[in-house]
């Protein structure tokens, strides 16, 4: 590349040493989505500088009124709550949020001893500002909500347009999309009424920043139809506040911003027009944030555009020295680390190690955990392609990267436990900015010839995966409980039982096997993540026609030679129950259709699903100790609003459990409402909630519920209120079904919602359907399922589930597993 002054790039002593050195494969695919996961990071620092308000500009202010002030005092207090305004300005734009957020407090007060409303409308903003730039997001919602509350009733005003923007801001930041863009299309509405250019500009740049996570979310959950509405939607609104915004820093951000749309949109000849003008504006701005982070967001979006520009470099030096001038050690800490990144994508992986050490030491000593884990990240990988090239390094860089990427999944925990936010844009960033972390360890630990220690450490890296995955659907942690460790049960408790862990890597698929006291076994099947994911994505298409081809039998066969055949022999001792801990797009497979060419999963074994390592405390269903709340409804308003078929059957599922369980409370038909559901699991303690109606799990929480008659119950409440049921903070619901739910087609992680429930409710046992099952099948199922449970309490819950199977399996109506498959048992097997 030349002899270029930007090599030059001066990298301090390091503060202190690493303990640890990192390396993965680079896989320039991996980086780029984390590249464009990271983008709104970018676009929220930018945009905390566009709603700082200056209260007494608004129409209406005390100094507005009467501009020489009634009394001394007042203009002393105004023009002493106008300074401090403009002091919080300038310490949020040179990076000290904390200060800026006490200096607000100050204009607060005092433009509360001026009675003057929207001065105090205005700090109490500014103030939400501090906050979203200190990470409070959930706080800066909260405090939004009440002052939309506040001024609701008032007549329409640029400072209402403002406070409405606000709240529609941060709703984004928390993944709340739908409510972000009706709050903001209200402060466009009011903004455009009183033709607030400013304000009319702001909106619509805030409007395509949610519609802009909403195209991501939408490409997330492969939903191709949304994603393309609203990226258009998000390029309208960007391409409308440049042509139209006269405010610099507007238009800038959305420059940049539709520049990373384009980018992500692989709309390349586009991009490559436009970012020149971007970047000639950028090296204009005089050093504060917004020009240093415009300066990384600009360098991030032409990482992914042309690694190999040698503007990025410019950039991104020229932002580490204006960062020198202020206090935006995090700030510097990202401009480094992405410099390192320009040369780990140019194969100078000598450089790119010492600069994202720096990176790493500004992050670690500053404590900006979101960050360190990202450089610790990019250093493995940095050490990984070193060692890729001399073959006399390659055990080394190994030993190196696990060590390296250990820190990082550390890292990460502390940041999940202590409910930090990983990063503001919400779910989707999850998969790409996150996930890859614990993936890439679990590859570097299972390569070769693993040990058992390596073997435990990847099963318990997964399991932490997992964990991390259902709080980041929830976007808060789960409950704490006082689980019990598979192996424990295993070994000590119910010997008959084997777990198996499989992996999906991208070069091939590998399995664990726990076995009742002996060493754990491993096996590998070499072959692309791609060739795996169009072979599962195909078989959970198919698995729902009851007329099953032959095709649908080899995938069957082909699933069960990667999990199954290679720990034939060792199963057929004396295994009776297999728990599965599965991965990724597996979790939407029913394990108990696998096919061995003869027979299915199901004739051979029990089935369960765990969630990870631990279990809720494993006890047997006592027959005598049931209380059970059954619900459901045939075909409600809500059916019919939501396009879906009555459930005809349901009324004889619920009545006939409803005889086998003496001890029951009933809501059917027009009295399974979500007020009545509610109130009976405030009312008592329930250890069987059985819920036969119509459902839909996602990996999109918004698209994520069940249907009561008047309507849906999202996943939240459902969360909220099944742990109604648990008084004391005790876990009493034993069982949980679900018998007509389904799984979102075609997204890989719709199991993610299911899984979700299952863990956040508390209920020792779930057992719900993949897929909409034939009404009658279901009825039937459901009524031998819980006849099994209540004449043979001997058995296990796993064990019940597979008569009520096998039952259907030997019908020759329903012998297809369209019938039969789709129920899953997760959580306690016994």
């Amino acid at each position: 590349m030349g002899n270029k002054p930007w090599l030059k790039y001066n990298i301090p002593t390091p503060l202190r040493v690493s303990l640890h050195k990192q390396s993965l494969p680079t896989q320039a695919k991996i980086i780029r989505k984390r590249q464009r996961s990271l983008s709104f990071l970018f676009i929220l620092l930018l945009s905390l500088f566009l709603t700082i308000i200056t209260p007494h500009s608004f129409p209406g202010s005390a100094w507005e009124r009467d501009p020489r002030g009634s009394a001394s005092v007042t203009i002393t207090t105004l023009q002493t709550a106008q300074t401090l305004n403009e002091q919080g300005r300038q310490q949020l734009e040179q990076g000290d949020a904390e200060a800026a957020l006490n200096t607000w407090k100050q204009a607060e007060d005092a433009y509360q001893k001026a009675k003057d409303e929207n001065g105090v409308i205005g700090s109490k903003l500014n103030q939400i500002q501090a906050l979203q730039a200190l990470g409070k997001y959930r706080l800066a919602e909260q405090l939004l909500t009440q002052l939309c509350e506040t001024i609701k009733t008032q007549s329409d005003s640029e400072l209402k347009a403002t406070v409405y923007r606000s709240l529609g801001d941060v709703l984004r930041i928390v993944g709340k999309l739908k409510e972000s863009e009706k709050i903001l299309k209200s402060s466009l509405n009011i903004a455009q009424s009183l033709k607030a250019d400013a304000a009319v500009f702001a909106d619509q740049l805030s409007l395509g920043n949610t519609a802009f996570a909403q195209f991501k979310r939408a490409q997330s959950v492969n939903d191709p139809q949304t994603a393309e509405v609203e990226s258009k939607k998000a390029a309208d609104f960007y391409r409308s506040a440049i042509a139209q915004a006269t405010y610099t820093q507007i238009k800038l951000q959305a420059q940049l911003n539709l520049l990373n749309l384009l980018v992500e949109t692989n709309q390349q000849s586009e991009a490559e027009k436009i970012w020149p003008q971007v970047r000639d504006e950028v090296s204009e701005l005089s050093p504060s944030v917004f020009a240093i982070a415009s300066k990384i967001n600009l360098a991030r979006s032409l990482l992914k555009l042309n690694p190999k520009n040698e503007a990025i470099p410019s950039l991104l030096t020229m932002a580490i020295a204006q960062a020198k001038t202020l206090p935006t050690r995090r700030l510097e800490s990202y401009a480094v680390g992405y410099l390192g990144q320009f040369y780990e994508l140019n194969q100078q992986e000598e450089e790119g190690i010492k600069i994202t050490q720096n990176a790493l030491n500004i992050a670690e000593v500053n404590q900006f955990f979101d960050s360190v884990y990202q450089w610790q990240w990019q250093l493995g990988r940095l050490y990984n392609n070193t060692g890729n090239k001399t073959a006399a390094n390659a055990t080394a860089s190994r030993a190196s990267a696990i060590a390296s990427y250990t820190e990082a999944v550390k890292t990460l925990e502390y940041l999940r436990k202590n409910l930090v936010a990983i990063n503001p844009e919400g779910q989707f960033s999850f998969r790409d900015e996150v996930e890859p972390v614990y993936r890439q360890l679990v590859d570097l630990l299972l390569q070769g010839e693993p040990t058992q220690t390596d073997l435990n450490r990847a099963r318990q890296t997964l399991e932490a995966l997992q964990l991390a995955e259902i709080e980041d659907f929830f976007r808060e942690a789960c409950i704490e409980t006082k689980p019990n460790q598979i192996d424990n049960i295993v070994d000590n408790i119910d010997p008959s039982t084997a777990v198996i862990y499989p992996i999906i890597l991208p070069n091939r698929i590998e399995v664990i096997l726990k076995l009742p006291v002996k060493n754990l076994l491993h096996a590998v099947s070499y072959i692309p993540e791609n060739d795996v994911e169009t072979t599962l994505q195909s078989l959970r298409n198919n698995l729902e026609r009851p007329d099953l081809n032959r095709q649908v039998k080899l995938d069957l066969n082909q699933v069960y030679d990667w999990l199954i055949k290679p720990f034939a022999a060792e199963l057929d001792t004396q295994i009776k129950t297999l728990v599965f801990v599965l991965d990724g797009s597996l979790r939407n497979i029913p394990m108990a259709a696998l096919y061995d060419g003869k027979n299915y999963l199901i004739q051979s074994y029990a089935i369960a699903l765990a969630p990870g390592l631990q279990l809720l405390d494993p006890k047997p269903l006592l027959p005598s100790r049931i209380n059970a709340l059954i619900a459901g409804a045939t075909n409600p308003p809500s059916f019919q609003q939501e396009k879906l078929r009555s459930l005809d059957n349901v009324q004889a599922e619920i009545e006939q459990i409803a005889k086998k369980i003496p001890k029951n409370s009933l809501l059917n038909e027009e009295r399974f409402i979500k007020n009545n559901f509610q109130n009976q699991l405030k009312s008592a303690i329930y250890s069987v909630v059985h819920l036969a109606t119509h459902g839909k799990f996602s990996s999109d929480p918004e698209q994520t519920f069940i249907l009561a008659a008047d309507g849906r119950i999202n996943i939240k409440d459902l969360d909220n209120w099944l742990r109604l049921s648990q008084k004391n903070n005790v876990n009493t619901i034993e069982l949980l079904v679900l018998s007509a739910c389904q799984t979102a087609k075609g997204d890989k992680r719709a199991a993610l919602g299911l899984a979700g429930v299952a863990a956040r409710a508390g209920a020792r046992t779930t057992v719900a359907t993949l897929w909409r099952v034939d009404d009658y099948a279901s009825a039937q199922l459901m009524i031998q399922f819980y006849q099994q449970l209540l004449q043979s309490p001997q058995q296990s819950k796993a064990e019940a589930l597979r008569q009520a199977q096998l039952k259907l399996l030997g019908d020759s109506i329903y012998k297809s597993p369209c019938f039969w498959a789709a129920f899953i048992l997760l959580g306690n097997w016994l």
